[in-house]
């Protein structure tokens, strides 16, 4: 039986600034480390997304997957990950590469797996939400030395410069599920994605119900897993948004 693990990214720079704005709202305490900087189009990770990054990869290199251990498949592989996808994103490659040293793969970059809008900035200007290109070929190539680059990443980048409207979203996660039912589901191999919260939201909306559901949303906590096992046509969703690799001041 296939399984597919859905691992969303470490916390990002823009992440820390959304949680900030948040507490801050609620009166609540600031967890803000290096100052409140400006929104950015393709963020890094914060210190506490590092963290969550190397903590992630060393849980899937070192423990047993519980859901295994109830099975009875006890065993020396832990999860077992043969394949290692990841969004083009900078958040996504920086979490998938600790990840990747520790499994002893190298990281494949998915493009349509990336957070919905794709890679836009909206500075105040009256200009809107301007379109960015995202890393190019040669930056992922020399940030990320091994990553596995597909043709379609270029010098230009790897996106179309322009904000991504919410039906093209949705369209693309029904996209990807058709693929993961098609091809992934009838793999032999464990395969993870790192992917993005609202992205990963849709893409199980969508393998479970076949299409989003209004007022339903799948939460996902920054490096949390998600585990989905195939078997023909059947679909089971094991768990989600598990965060036991993760000590309680790494939780976002």
């Amino acid at each position: 039986m296939p399984q597919l693990y859905l691992i969303r990214h470490a916390q990002s720079e823009n992440n820390e600034l959304a949680d900030s704005r948040i507490r801050r709202d609620r009166g609540e305490p600031q967890r803000m480390t290096g100052g409140e900087n400006p929104r950015t189009a393709d963020p890094g990770l914060t210190h506490i997304g590092t963290a969550q990054a190397l903590a992630v990869a060393a849980h899937l290199k070192r423990d047993q997957d519980r859901t295994d251990v109830r099975d009875g498949l006890v065993g020396d592989d832990c999860y077992g990950i043969r394949r290692l996808y990841c969004s083009p994103m900078l958040r996504a490659l920086q979490t998938a590469r600790p990840m990747g040293e520790a499994l002893g793969l190298a990281p494949e970059v998915w493009v349509d797996i990336h957070e919905g809008g794709g890679v836009w900035l909206d500075r105040q200007d009256g200009l809107g939400r301007v379109g960015h290109g995202g890393l190019t070929r040669s930056e992922m190539e020399t940030r990320f030395p091994g990553l596995r680059i597909p043709d379609g990443v270029t010098e230009s980048g790897w996106w179309n410069g322009s904000f991504e409207p919410r039906e093209q979203l949705v369209a693309r996660a029904a996209r990807v599920a058709h693929v993961i039912r098609d091809v992934i589901a009838n793999a032999t191999e464990r395969i993870a994605m790192v992917s993005h919260g609202t992205f990963l939201n849709l893409l199980v909306q969508h393998l479970v119900f076949g299409s989003p559901v209004p007022g339903c949303r799948f939460s996902s906590h920054n490096t949390a897993i998600s585990r989905l096992d195939f078997e023909g046509d059947r679909l089971m969703v094991r768990y989600l948004n598990r965060v036991d690799h993760l000590t309680d001041d790494l939780i976002t």
